[in-house]
């Protein structure tokens, strides 16, 4: 049976959908491969929503490769990174010689950014410049090539935006 789990809180929506589809959902359900007719809705819903995030999470990366300043920032961060966001959880970064980390990039106002990237503006982060955190680049290093912090992160709503592009990067 497929089961739908979902942490975010449910909303009651009323739509008009086709006899088939009920029938065809309700077939699903009496045969237990679905728990319900509404959970089968939610489902089909849910798969739809993630399908659509994806091909536009894809298209900007085919986007993001057609421009300079992306290309650049990304190769000049692979051969020499030295801003980092530590993105691995504390008792790793205690207990483990490595920490997993995002290198960031600084960035000009004009320059966009993509769905591998989340801007870390100044007066968040206390950068010296606008940066962005490059999930493409994730890597994990040992502690002893990390230099002591130049800005913190504590924006709660920046730190989602990272999760969510490590989400997306690694389609969990």
């Amino acid at each position: 049976m497929i089961t739908v789990s979902s942490k975010e809180p449910s909303i009651k929506y009323t739509t008009v959908l086709p006899k088939g589809c009920i029938d065809d959902l309700k077939i699903l359900a009496d045969k237990k491969i679905v728990p319900s007719v509404s959970q089968g809705i939610r489902l089909a819903i849910e798969n739809f929503v993630a399908h659509q995030k994806q091909q536009e999470y894809a298209n900007g990366i085919r986007e993001a490769m057609g421009d300079n300043a992306f290309i650049t920032r990304t190769m000049d961060t692979h051969n020499d990174f030295s801003s980092v966001d530590v993105v691995s959880n504390n008792a790793v970064n205690h207990y483990l010689p490595v920490s997993t980390v995002l290198p960031l990039s600084a960035v000009k106002p004009t320059d966009k950014t993509y769905p591998t990237e989340v801007m870390l503006e100044t007066g968040v982060t206390g950068l010296p410049k606008n940066s962005v955190a490059m999930v493409q680049q994730v890597r994990t290093v040992a502690h002893s090539r990390l230099e002591p912090p130049i800005g913190s992160l504590k924006d709660a709503s920046t730190q989602e935006k990272i999760l969510e592009a490590i989400r997306m990067y690694f389609e969990v």
